[in-house]
């Protein structure tokens, strides 16, 4: 498989859930279930299996919405666009069938998710887009797995994005680590500001405002 990433779906059953793509089929994107006992033991048979998307699928994310409804927001097909999806995991494993698909129209590589802080419904994607450029885009997941999109594209650096990560730093301070110019040798640090509503403070059209940023080269 390839760029798989695991989530907990249930600790009292030992229930994780594995996303990823498979190039044996043509790199579409699966999810599956497993058992993982507290003592390490791993159950040799996978609990449930799903196919979420038939195309050429790769870097998958996925975060829990509530008990048992997620979200998975991926790129397909050789334009590499983002698409955001929601389904539903019971506490035991079985996989339902992808609720709601919302295809996001921009370049998305490397995407990540995260809930935005004192948001009941909110979430911000960080990614890797057109030019190699950093990403940024807010949307709206309820807990029935209804997806809308709140801010648009949004830059965060116009020049590089990859493998962005962000996180919240306090109240609406959000920080993103990414690698910068030079084949992706540098790290580069900047922090903005999102709101609770999801909107990201701006500094010009679709260009997020900068609070400060830091660069270091890794260059021998």
């Amino acid at each position: 498989c390839k760029n798989p990433k695991i989530i907990q779906v249930s600790a009292l059953n030992g229930i994780y859930a594995i996303v990823y793509s498979r190039p044996s089929s043509g790199n579409r994107l699966y999810l599956s279930t497993v058992h993982i006992y507290s003592d390490g033991r791993i159950e040799k048979t996978v609990v449930n299996t799903r196919v979420l998307d038939m195309n050429n699928s790769a870097t998958p994310d996925i975060i829990k919405i509530d008990w048992n409804t997620y979200a998975v927001v991926y790129s397909i097909d050789a334009a590499q666009n983002g698409v955001l999806l929601s389904l539903d995991i019971s506490l035991t494993g079985t996989i339902s069938p992808v609720t709601n698909r919302l295809p996001l129209g921009d370049i998305m590589i490397e995407p990540e998710i995260v809930k935005i802080v004192d948001s009941a419904d909110n979430y911000v994607i960080v990614y890797n887009c057109i030019g190699n450029d950093g990403g940024l885009r807010t949307v709206k997941i309820t807990n029935t797995g209804l997806i809308s999109d709140i801010s648009g594209h949004v830059y965060f650096d116009e020049d590089d994005g990859g493998s962005p990560e962000i996180i919240n730093i306090k109240n609406k301070i959000y920080a993103i680590v990414y690698a910068g110019p030079v084949l992706r040798q540098s790290l580069m640090l900047k922090t903005v500001e999102i709101s609770a509503a999801g909107a990201i403070t701006l500094f010009a059209a679709s260009r997020a405002k900068i609070i400060d940023e830091y660069q270091t080269d890794f260059i021998a």
